[in-house]
């Protein structure tokens, strides 16, 4: 076990677990990044190494993929039954989310996801171990298991309006089927030319459905990219007087006034104004919106070069040394483990989009990923 943690591989993930420790122990306000500092730091180690020791078990990719398309299908009836509906129990009567409200009255899914961004997320990474069952199963049930949560992560992602999870699974088939099956591919592409040009003619009648138009100008329509590029500036600013550690776990939000572009209307109602323009609203720019928006920004600004240079170095390392792998191991982990390779580097496109780090789930399944990749990289052909 002591090898298994200390092994010379893994000196880039100790290094990253470092550079958060002195993010914490150097930061502005210790009391707000105490919180964050043990979920990033308490889950990559019981969760990554968890794992990776189990990733030598010959059958345990079966149960896991199994055990994550039923969780998966029970989310996606939830988030049916909240779309039809128009309501979600779970929030009315048992917990507390801040972003009910709004998400319900925009008609965006939550299901049991707190959020559309983590839900699309949460069908984003379980899309692969559907992909794993409808390719590879080894009898019609796994198959058939595999081919229905993945349309159904499909489905998920489209009732959440996630734009990037959609493009993170497009990314994924694109990765996997041009490798694997090429026919398979046109035949997706063509799916997806169908599916925007439906989406074109449907778009005037639900705003939202814009969302998933291949439009660049939508896409980087004005209100967005000065949110955008405002907490670009905000980072470099808050680097420039913390370069090498940054200003601590979380403390982007404590610090965003500081920092904070001119004060006028705040973008964020902007890019929400069907729906906040219809309420009164200070000038203070939403507690949900004082972040970076994108979890390497969040790592740049919040940890430093240090961190950023340690987390950047061990996701090369751990993809670099899994491709070397998959040509000398037995083919079931083999494709196992490219599906696992495809399917972290969408997790890899979603964190682009938002503080993917600052919430359970995601943080979860990024560092089962993780771990599962390790694990497969240290097996050989038996």
């Amino acid at each position: 076990m002591i090898k298994n943690l200390i092994v010379s591989q893994e000196i880039f993930f100790w290094l990253f677990l470092g550079s958060l420790s002195l993010s914490y122990i150097f930061a502005v306000n210790k009391d707000v990044a105490l919180f964050q500092y043990r979920n990033l730091i308490l889950m990559p180690i019981s969760v990554y190494f968890l794992m990776k020791s189990l990733a030598k078990d010959n059958s345990f990719e079966w149960h896991l993929s199994r055990i994550i398309c039923y969780f998966s299908l029970i989310v996606v009836v939830a988030g049916i039954l909240e779309f039809i509906f128009h309501k979600n129990l779970l929030y009315e009567k048992f917990l507390l989310n801040p972003f009910y409200e709004r998400y319900i009255y925009l008609r965006r899914v939550m299901s049991t996801q707190m959020h559309p961004a983590v839900l699309g997320t949460y069908f984003l990474v379980s899309f692969p171990f559907a992909s794993f069952l409808f390719f590879c199963g080894r009898n019609f049930k796994e198959r058939l298991l595999g081919g229905v949560t993945g349309v159904a992560d499909f489905l998920g992602i489209f009732l959440a309006f996630s734009q990037s999870a959609f493009w993170g699974v497009f990314i994924f088939l694109t990765l996997y089927l041009l490798k694997k099956n090429r026919k398979f591919y046109l035949a997706l592409v063509g799916i997806l030319f169908i599916f925007f040009i439906f989406i074109s003619q449907l778009s005037k009648s639900f705003p939202l459905l814009e969302r998933f138009k291949p439009s660049f100008n939508k896409i980087l329509y004005q209100n967005q990219l000065n949110y955008r590029l405002d907490r670009l500036s905000m980072a470099f600013k808050m680097l420039k007087g913390h370069p090498w550690v940054g200003v601590g776990i979380n403390n982007f939000r404590f610090l965003f006034k500081k920092y904070q572009y001119k004060k006028e209307f705040p973008y964020e109602y902007k890019i929400f104004e069907h729906y906040y323009l219809k309420r009164e609203v200070s000038k203070d720019v939403p507690y949900e919106f004082k972040i970076p928006d994108n979890m390497y920004l969040t790592i740049f600004a919040e940890t430093g070069l240090l961190g950023l240079f340690c987390f950047l170095f061990f996701i090369s390392g751990l993809l670099r040394r899994a491709v070397r792998t998959l040509r000398i191991i037995a083919q079931e982990e083999r494709e196992f483990l490219f599906i696992l390779i495809c399917g972290f580097i969408a997790i890899l496109f979603n964190m682009a989009s938002y503080d993917l780090f600052y919430w359970h789930m995601p943080l979860y399944f990024f560092w089962i990923y993780a771990g599962l990749i390790r694990g497969l990289s240290f097996l050989k052909n038996t």
